[in-house]
């Protein structure tokens, strides 16, 4: 009889909306169904399981403490703690700026492509007025010098100022005047590779990287297109294990109007290795079937975590994503751990209705 009982008050099915109601009243409800002097040696220990639960649940793993269907005592302070916060008043929306009309002022003359581009930049944007302008300084940098600059005008010279027409708390419109001075019109030159620690031996051959760049001798400048490519040497090197390298560009140009040489230097720091791998959440078949595509030892790759999600939908759950994965990179040893945490809450009965004593 006692087993029901300890089975009851720490089972799943004990769920918040009655564990509320569980009493003085209650617990005299279930000491008759002990007789005697024993009601006094089992009841106690029976309240205490149920008093220890829930302080042993805050410790709980997340993937278990998200499963239950009451809070832990742990959320239950954090929740407490967020209420007795001083509450802080909502800062007033800042009000949109609507760019009404663009006056150009140019020293050198840019074709009309350009000026739709720059266009484009300043309105597509949604920004919001402040004190500062700062809206003002992010067009000219970001917007303005930044359309310039993929249109071959590298050493563009902006400046934009904006005047006030009228305004109130929800959007303000302005005037702004551009004065510009777009300068040459670069082309590329020669895209060469070098390592910073000086070793001339790259981990990928010269042409591979140089086909991440998508820019041919001759053509316009176009800076997005060389951050494009760094991105695109990037990705490669974390396919042979290099997740931490980094490359900085380096410009050569004999400030003439002459093509741009472009030097990428590399830095190609430690390469890693898969480390310890972790199915959550799976049957012990399920995990057979996964782990040989994942020997620890071997170097790692980042698209592999894609790969495995992809190839093997019918082991995985199906709303499974990367978000179900977690990595651990130990950069002493190396090594990159993988955790897949496919776990999943198990049903859970319906608590019994509010205001009836549970049956034992």
């Amino acid at each position: 009889m006692w087993g029901r009982v300890v089975g009851a008050v720490s089972g799943d099915a004990f769920t918040r909306s009655w564990r509320s109601h569980f009493s003085a009243s209650l617990i005299q409800s279930i000491i008759p169904i002990v007789e005697g002097d024993v009601n006094r040696r089992f009841i106690l220990p029976v309240v205490q399981i149920f008093l220890l639960s829930r302080p042993l649940c805050a410790q709980l793993p997340p993937r278990l403490e998200r499963c239950l269907p009451y809070p832990t005592l742990a959320q239950e302070i954090s929740q407490m703690q967020e209420k007795i916060k001083p509450r802080e008043p909502k800062p007033l929306p800042s009000p949109r700026v609507v760019i009404a009309s663009v006056q150009y002022v140019l020293k050198t003359q840019i074709p009309a492509s350009v000026r739709d581009r720059i266009n484009w930049s300043i309105k597509s944007p949604r920004l919001y007025d402040d004190p500062e302008l700062s809206w003002l300084k992010e067009m000219e940098e970001v917007g303005m010098r930044g359309a310039l600059q993929d249109s071959g005008y590298f050493k563009a010279e902006v400046k934009a100022n904006a005047r006030l027409i009228d305004g109130n708390e929800r959007r303000r419109r302005y005037a702004l005047t551009l004065y510009i001075d777009a300068g040459w019109l670069y082309k590329l030159g020669d895209v060469r590779f070098e390592r910073v620690d000086g070793n001339k031996i790259l981990s990928f051959s010269v042409g591979e990287l140089r086909k991440q760049v998508q820019m041919k001798r001759g053509e316009v400048f176009n800076v997005s297109k060389i951050r494009d490519g760094i991105e695109e040497i990037s990705g490669l090197y974390a396919t042979e294990g290099y997740i931490d390298m980094t490359m900085e560009p380096e410009i050569q140009n004999d400030d003439d109007g002459g093509p741009i040489d472009l030097i990428l230097k590399v830095n190609e720091e430690k390469q890693y290795h898969l480390g310890k791998v972790e199915f959550l959440g799976l049957s012990g078949e399920s995990q057979n079937q996964l782990t040989p595509k994942l020997r620890p030892g071997e170097v790692f790759n980042k698209e592999i975590v894609d790969e495995i999600l992809e190839s093997n939908k019918a082991l995985v759950p199906l709303d499974a994503s990367r978000k179900d994965v977690s990595l651990f990179r130990n950069v002493e040893e190396g090594t990159v751990d993988i955790r897949f945490d496919f776990y999943r809450c198990p049903g859970v009965e319906l608590a019994p209705t509010i205001g009836k004593p549970p049956r034992f």
